[in-house]
């Protein structure tokens, strides 16, 4: 049988969000894996391209690279991954642009 886990990549600076997301996605659904974490988008870079992914949960204001930048990023070169942007700023028409 094929597994058929939904890989997902966390990236966030908030190094205690990321662990609490993690638990909560993985306990939540058998279905959902969480494959790694990245601290900025540049790290998320990095991380996708020595590992798969299906899903990237990215913060909109990190250092280094922010999470506009690295979605565009991801985008280009990886059509097939989907992107969610979080934030807890009002940040709409941020990342609209």
């Amino acid at each position: 049988m094929k597994d058929e886990s939904i890989r997902i990549l966390l990236v966030d600076d908030q190094y205690l969000f990321i662990e609490s997301l993690k638990l909560v996605l993985e306990s939540l659904e058998q279905d959902l894996q969480v494959v790694g974490t990245a601290a900025n988008g540049e790290e998320a870079i990095s991380f996708l391209e020595e590992q798969e992914a299906d899903l990237v949960l990215l913060d909109v204001r990190m250092p280094v690279m922010d999470g506009v930048a690295a979605a565009g990023i991801i985008r280009s070169r990886w059509p097939e991954i989907s992107v969610i942007m979080l934030t807890t700023f009002e940040d709409d028409e941020y990342v609209a642009d």
